[in-house]
């Protein structure tokens, strides 16, 4: 795990940091710029660059790498935004051996190979002065290296070479595809001094670790677990997500369904079971997940499922079903994809400020104390929000992006939660859900959401 941290939150440590342990800002300035060259080298050497300079500490990044870039005989082109510039940013303007100077960038495009964008960083607001300038940028054509952020949102990147600390704003779902690949580059700041009460937190691969089962484990020590949902218009999403819980380490998984989902179920994985519908009732199990497939739900099962003390998933349609009036007590989580989460965030009456960096976390803590729940937010990132501490885990894997994906995202969540006795763990499932498409896109490229549970490793 790492910390996350706001623009603003990062701005202030980092100027905490600097002052605490007497860090040169010009030699981080020169080390972030070494980092970013090194890192880029191979793909702008012999190859015809633009670097875009800022006037403040960002376009210092990007005029040292375009020193480093002359040194190695690159020929140098400069757009600079403006004239202005910061002390340190006039100074290394100067450093440049007559470098080409563009001055318009209307008429360059397809005339450079690789874009550098060392704009904005931190500082800098959404301006309609700059649309111009954004749509010129955006028609150079070329690949794009945004240095730190992709300028104000506004900059297409290819990748993105985040400097300092993990920031909010690279992985917000509105924002995160125009940070193309993130790669983050520490110049200089010592990881001891980072503080542990950040906004949120960044999740790894290896935070996914849970308890090993103990020798004496069978299938009732690891839970019964009641999918409810499927319809005749969609049978197989109740199927992929019990399939996915068994994978995952549930030890008994009943679909409760039409009779025409539980036989289309049982004749597929003989390993799951079913009950009718009218016949269910919430005793006996020792988790539900309730929604995929369910088409137009059941108040009396949603409202039965409410009352048992017994942690629940809530997905899919039976996110259609739910308001401010029927809490869940922390005992349940949400597991909306974005259409989703915007229009549960409609009938809360909460703004959804999925492009907002400042408003989004407040917006996904408001949504969980109103509900009473955990919320997991599906997308390019995966967003988490548990007890008002919030997660994020950044899949970046478009293959994903699948029907009957987030049916196995939520199977794996169940069996997740039900074993452990503990709602927090679905930030561990987001984890796994994310490793098993990766996977799956390796060994097959494109694939259906089969192949997602194939990949489980849990």
């Amino acid at each position: 795990m790492r910390q996350l941290f706001t623009l603003e939150g990062a701005k202030e440590m980092e100027m905490s940091m600097i002052g605490r342990y007497s860090l040169s800002v010009p030699a981080l300035i020169d080390r972030a710029g070494e980092m970013a060259y090194e890192k880029a080298k191979g793909q702008i050497l012999s190859r015809r660059v633009l670097f875009l300079i800022g006037p403040g500490n960002n376009g210092s990044d990007a005029l040292r790498m375009a020193y480093l870039f002359q040194e190695d005989g690159g020929k140098v082109d400069v757009f600079y935004l403006t004239e202005r510039g910061n002390s340190e940013n006039l100074n290394r303007r100067n450093l440049l051996d007559n470098p080409t100077v563009i001055r318009d960038l209307d008429g360059c495009r397809g005339k450079y190979d690789v874009i550098i964008d060392g704009l904005f960083g931190f500082s800098g607001r959404a301006d309609s002065s700059l649309d111009s300038l954004f749509e010129s940028i955006s028609d150079l054509g070329g690949y794009v290296i945004s240095l730190d952020l992709p300028s104000l949102g506004r900059v297409q990147a290819d990748e993105c070479y985040a400097l300092g600390q993990y920031k909010v704003a690279h992985f917000l779902p509105l924002l995160r595809g125009k940070s193309g690949r993130i790669t983050f580059l520490n110049p200089g700041f010592p990881e001891t001094g980072i503080p542990k009460d950040a906004e949120a937190i960044f999740l790894e691969d290896g935070d996914k670790k849970r308890d090993e089962l103990r020798l004496d484990s069978y299938k009732n020590r690891r839970g019964h677990l009641a999918v409810v949902g499927g319809s005749e218009r969609y049978m197989g999403a109740p199927i992929l997500s019990g399939v996915a819980a068994l994978h995952s380490g549930a030890g008994l998984v009943t679909i409760v369904s039409e009779r025409c989902v539980i036989d289309k179920a049982i004749i597929h994985s003989p390993s799951l079971m079913g009950v009718d519908r009218s016949l269910f009732r919430a005793e006996g199990y020792d988790a539900f997940l309730i929604g995929p497939g369910w088409d137009n739900g059941d108040e009396r099962i949603l409202e039965e499922c409410r009352k048992s003390p017994k942690l629940k998933i809530i997905d899919a349609d039976a996110l259609k079903l739910l308001d401010s009036n029927k809490k869940w007590g922390y005992r349940a989580a949400i597991t909306p994809h974005i259409g989703e989460y915007r229009r549960l965030c409609a009938k809360l009456g909460v703004d959804p400020a999925l492009d907002d960096e400042a408003l989004f976390l407040s917006s996904l803590r408001r949504v969980s104390e109103l509900l009473e729940a955990a919320v997991v937010l599906k997308g390019a990132s995966v967003w988490v929000c548990i007890d008002s501490r919030i997660y994020l885990y950044d899949g970046a894997n478009p293959s994903l992006g699948v029907a009957g994906s987030g049916d196995v995202l939520s199977g794996i969540a169940a069996a997740l939660v039900m074993m452990s006795g503990d709602i927090r763990d679905v930030y561990k499932a987001a984890i796994i859900h994310q490793m098993a498409g990766r996977a799956a896109n390796e060994r097959y490229g494109f694939y259906p959401a089969e192949k997602i549970i194939e990949e489980i490793r849990a």
